[in-house]
């Protein structure tokens, strides 16, 4: 399984966005669909399967605590 989440709210480029509703919405709905992805994830885990996470390496991504969480999972 690849999750490949949209990685537009997690960019570093986002910062310098203006519009701060308009960040705050995106980030909401990233890190909501983050979410989800992760309970894809635990499923793979559970069933014994794989997954691989892409998403850029300075990506805000990585530091949500669901994906920390994922990423102490030992297999």
């Amino acid at each position: 399984f690849i999750g490949s989440p949209p990685c537009t709210p997690f960019t570093q480029m986002q910062s310098i966005n203006p519009h701060k509703e308009k960040r705050q919405r995106k980030w909401d709905e990233g890190v909501a669909h983050m979410q989800f992805v992760v309970k894809l994830y635990k499923r793979q885990v559970e069933e014994g399967r794989v997954f691989l996470h892409e998403h850029p390496a300075h990506a805000k991504s990585w530091a949500l605590k669901e994906i920390r969480s994922m990423m102490s999972c030992k297999a």
